[in-house]
């Protein structure tokens, strides 16, 4: 019995981590390809299938990397809704800062990262993110109207209603027709001459 007593071990410490040793343990997250970790474990180079994945990801751009992080964001996002859990809405927040603070060189991708995040802020509840996502927004891009919509509403529910009312009017200024936008101008009243 020395003999397979000994035999046990030796492919655990020869399997590079994948394959045996986390075979024996159905918790231990590198018994699953790293696509599917949710944490990383403590020796992620020793992992071939997460070695090749952080190459392809190597090989991205910047702008690659974060419109990849608006897709899963937007997954997240789409699941969270329908199944109404809030931690998947918080994953999806994760998600779209992960793609921002890439520092992606296209304001297209950011200014849609920012307004995802500020929605699910405001889904949330979590009005004063998604002002400031909202706003920023607006400043890489002052033609959204979403992001003025996002941006008004949130500034109305803190109570800033002046606020509010300069972003409706500029979201107005930039699409009359808009729904949302007359729908919060009807909420918030005529302006005063004190806004």
């Amino acid at each position: 019995m020395s003999d397979s007593d000994e035999e046990s071990p030796q492919p655990r410490a020869g399997s590079g981590g994948s394959g045996a040793a986390a075979a024996d343990d159905p918790l231990d997250p590198s018994s699953l390809p790293a696509l599917f970790w949710d944490d990383m474990p403590a020796n992620p180079e020793e992992h071939p299938d997460y070695m090749a994945l952080k190459a392809i990801a190597d090989e991205c751009t910047p702008e690659e990397q974060a419109e990849s992080f608006k897709k899963q964001g937007n997954k997240k996002l789409e699941v969270g809704i329908k199944a109404k859990n809030r931690f998947l809405l918080r994953e999806a927040i994760g998600l779209y800062g992960q793609g921002l603070a890439l520092g992606s060189s296209e304001s297209e991708v950011n200014v849609a990262l920012l307004n995802n995040r500020a929605h699910v802020h405001s889904m949330l509840g979590n009005w004063r993110s998604a002002l400031e996502d909202a706003l920023a927004a607006r400043k890489l891009d002052p033609s959204s109207v979403k992001a003025a919509f996002r941006a008004a509403r949130a500034a109305a529910k803190l109570g800033r209603l002046g606020q509010a009312g300069d972003l409706v009017d500029q979201g107005l200024a930039l699409d009359p027709a808009n729904k949302d936008l007359l729908k919060l101008q009807q909420v918030r009243g005529p302006r005063g001459g004190g806004g």
